[in-house]
């Protein structure tokens, strides 16, 4: 990281991939890098990665409410609103908020932007998890619905995704034999 210019460096994507993991330790340490590196001071766009960076880090040592208000205030006048609503249903996912998780998780799916970058990951990602969700509801259909898009979405995918695919497909055949 050293070696690019501070504007170019990845902290608020390192940070969160250290906080979804449960790696509070690091996602702290890549925070402090971000802080002491000056990136913060760079402008607008760059105070708004720190912003939705601190929301990582707090979310990951569990101090959820801290972590969303950061959040909150890191994808205000964002420009991508794809991400910033993927964004939001991740945090609310990571803080235990499954009814939030799924407002912005549906509404990550009605926007129509279709950026590359973010679709290869986030869509895949708001497909499992609002089957997972509308599963614990007991809403086996629109469980179905969005098992059945990621299986679509993924039926000609590399080989270490197709034990995924058959576990949707083996949630889809219970889901539908239950609503029997």
């Amino acid at each position: 990281m050293d070696s690019l210019a501070v504007p170019d460096r990845w902290y608020e994507s390192i940070v969160r991939y250290f906080a979804l993991r449960g790696d509070a330790r690091r996602a702290q340490q890549f925070l402090r890098d971000m802080e002491q590196s000056g990136y913060p001071e760079l402008g607008s766009d760059f105070k708004r990665d720190f912003d939705r960076a601190q929301g990582w880090a707090a979310i990951a040592a569990g101090d959820t409410e801290q972590g969303l208000t950061h959040l909150r205030a890191g994808v205000d006048g964002f420009d991508c609103m794809p991400c910033a609503k993927g964004m939001m249903a991740m945090a609310h996912d990571a803080a235990g908020n499954a009814d939030s998780s799924l407002v912005y998780w549906e509404a990550y799916l009605q926007t129509n932007w279709g950026v590359p970058n973010i679709e290869a990951w986030v869509r895949p990602a708001a497909y499992r998890r609002l089957g997972e969700i509308y599963e614990a509801r007991g809403d086996r259909e629109q469980a179905v619905e969005y098992y059945n898009a990621l299986v679509e979405l993924w039926e000609q995918a590399d080989p270490e995704l197709q034990p995924q695919v058959a576990d949707l497909r083996n949630r889809i055949a219970r889901l539908v034999g239950e609503s029997r």
